[in-house]
């Protein structure tokens, strides 16, 4: 039996972005823990590749440094290629050097790394200063 979140995340899949922060809104009023835990679901750290340039600068200035590279050790290469394009050269390239520096990882730090910016993401989007392309 599939559980509660799982549930509403699939509802907020199929309704409009405009649908879904209405939704949220509410029940962030009603069960604050729910609703985030539903916008970690609902939103995850692969579909920053679909982030909007100024979505991704934004992001990139509020996230740590140490926490955006523990986040970006071995994720997906469109996610990677986000992060890179909104650097400046010398930038993304010191940041695609750095991920890979890093080395074997522990798959927990990397995943509450990654938890903490899709956190940061989900705040800014809340301020209205993140969104995500179709």
């Amino acid at each position: 039996m599939p559980d509660r979140i799982s549930q509403l995340v699939k509802m907020l899949d199929g309704m409009t972005p405009a649908q879904q922060t209405a939704l949220l809104a509410q029940l962030r009023q009603r069960d604050p823990g729910l609703a985030r835990r539903l916008a970690e679901r609902h939103f995850g750290f692969d579909d920053l590749a679909r982030a909007d340039d100024r979505s991704m600068r934004a992001l990139i200035a509020k996230i740590d440094r140490r926490v955006g590279l523990l986040a970006l050790r071995g994720a997906d290469d469109a996610v990677l290629q986000r992060f890179v394009q909104n650097l400046s050269l010398t930038a993304g390239r010191q940041l695609v050097d750095d991920v890979d520096a890093l080395g074997p990882q522990r798959r927990s730090d990397v995943e509450m790394a990654r938890r903490t910016v899709v956190r940061a993401a989900l705040a800014l989007r809340d301020d209205g200063r993140f969104s995500l392309e179709p």
